[in-house]
């Protein structure tokens, strides 16, 4: 009868589906967005201020942005866009790092409101998160990473001085950032999507962390990086949305091209961050959830045909 019962119980488990990820999500967020929302603050609010700084930097290096269009030079390493795709990258691994404590809490959250699923274990939702973020980043875009630093260090350097020399070394580098740095930090992102969850549920230590990561996202990396990328792209629509809006305003009040750079910019993208942000951790949850709930009925049934 224990035996019946199990495979029953198995046979019932939902399996994971793009629209049971979205319905999970969206409501989830309805329900606990007052919670969610004030975690995702600080992340939104550290690559603001990110924003802010490098808004200014590019300013006092070229006086004449915003108020004027500047031009791409022959030298794309000395280009204001090849230094501004640096520092944009860089804040995204900002938020990126900063959510680990948001992360945390939706994954708590979410076994909470699970009758079946593993008791979460009260730890640190902060600065452990946090490590565990800085260490899956690194995991994941080193190549990236470095890769768009040597470009830049080379376009600065010597693409100036001895450009016949350099220009092979600069493409070579280029390839390797983009056709080679970016599908693996993509795939090794998937195979890392929850490592913070496991952390604060099952008391792993780091190196074990990611093997019990990818253990729980096999078979499912598809539907993964589909459900992000409709995150994405949601929270990108709104983004270019909210920036054409700004830039008409900023081209029909000159003099206050300065406020909406500055200002109004990053408070947009501060409230889109701290808005979007919630899906990614309760998609995040939800799916882990599933995942170890399922792994629970299937140990358990093992051990019921066993017995």
């Amino acid at each position: 009868m224990v035996t019946l019962n199990m495979r029953k119980n198995l046979a019932k488990t939902p399996a994971v589906t793009l629209g049971r990820i979205a319905g999970q999500s969206f409501g989830l967020y309805r329900s606990q967005f007052g919670s969610l929302f004030t975690w995702f603050l600080l992340p939104a609010a550290g690559r603001s201020l990110w924003m802010i700084a490098q808004r200014g930097l590019v300013h006092r290096l070229h006086p004449d942005w915003p108020q004027t269009g500047i031009t791409v030079n022959d030298d794309w390493g000395l280009s204001i866009y090849w230094t501004t795709l640096v520092l944009t990258c860089a804040g995204l691994a900002v938020y990126f790092v900063l959510a680990g404590p948001a992360l945390a809490m939706s994954s708590q959250m979410v076994l909470r409101l699970r009758p079946g699923a593993r008791s979460a274990i009260a730890s640190s939702l902060s600065l452990r998160s946090i490590w565990i973020q800085f260490l899956s980043f690194v995991r994941a875009w080193w190549i990236f990473a470095g890769g768009l630093l040597g470009t830049l260090l080379i376009g600065a350097t010597f693409l100036v001085s001895n450009p016949e020399r350099a220009l092979p070394f600069w493409y070579a580098l280029a390839v390797l950032t983009f056709v080679v740095g970016i599908p693996v930090g993509i795939w090794i992102s998937l195979r890392g999507f929850f490592v913070i969850p496991a952390a604060n549920n099952e008391r792993l230590r780091a190196g074990a962390l990611f093997a019990r990561s990818a253990t729980l996202t096999s078979g499912i990396h598809f539907k993964l990086c589909v459900a992000i990328l409709a995150i994405l792209a949601l929270r990108r629509t709104l983004a270019v949305l909210a920036g054409w809006s700004l830039s008409h305003c900023a081209i029909a009040y000159p003099d206050a091209s300065n406020l909406v750079t500055f200002f109004l910019f990053p408070l947009v993208i501060f409230v889109l961050d701290a808005l979007c942000g919630p899906l990614w951790g309760t998609a995040t949850a939800c799916v882990y959830a599933d995942r170890i709930e399922a792994e629970l009925i299937h140990e358990a049934h093992a051990v019921s045909l066993s017995e």
